[in-house]
């Protein structure tokens, strides 16, 4: 996950799904917190607690956990580097420009509105780039799939009326 893309969990979680809300960083706070009680900090820092993290996730048996899948997502972007450095960085960026345009895409268009009436973020201009080259938000989408569907028993209906009157004619 980008910088960005966690500023906006923590700052602005409104803006993105629900699902990926706060509720991601307090599970997996709460998970960090369980695997190192008991487990002293060393005074090693930064790199010295990264290391005890894996170390404790890799001996644990948990395998569908928060820190268990972003581990195992880990260590497939490091088998990707091992071939070729520019294939993992290609990996990256298509993966954070889709998670980018995704969000864009499912934000509440108020959302967008209210940010950009106080400078606007990021992802409201891409919702912006977005919405420019005709691509359509959730909303949009939604009512369409209705409309077709209504368009759709609505020509069953009328097909379904033709054939009976053909019979009775």
């Amino acid at each position: 996950m980008s910088n960005y893309m966690a500023y906006l969990l923590f700052v602005n979680p409104e803006m993105l799904m629900p699902g990926a809300r706060r509720s991601l960083f307090r599970a997996a706070y709460v998970e960090l917190a369980g695997l190192l009680k008991g487990n002293p900090q060393t005074g090693r820092g930064e790199t010295g607690l990264t290391h005890k993290v894996i170390q404790l996730v890799k001996s644990d048996a948990q395998g569908s956990s928060v820190v268990h899948e972003a581990w195992s997502a880990a260590e497939e972007l490091m088998e990707l580097h091992k071939g070729d450095e520019q294939r993992i960085w290609m990996v990256i960026q298509g993966v954070w420009v889709e998670m980018l345009c995704f969000s864009a895409g499912r934000c509440r268009g108020y959302l967008h509105a209210k940010s950009l009436a106080t400078g606007g973020e990021y992802l409201s201009y891409v919702w912006l780039l977005l919405l420019c080259m005709g691509m359509e938000t959730l909303a949009e989408k939604m009512q369409r799939t209705e409309l077709y569907e209504e368009h759709t028993a609505a020509g069953r209906t009328s097909a379904g009326a033709m054939a009976t009157n053909d019979q009775n004619v």
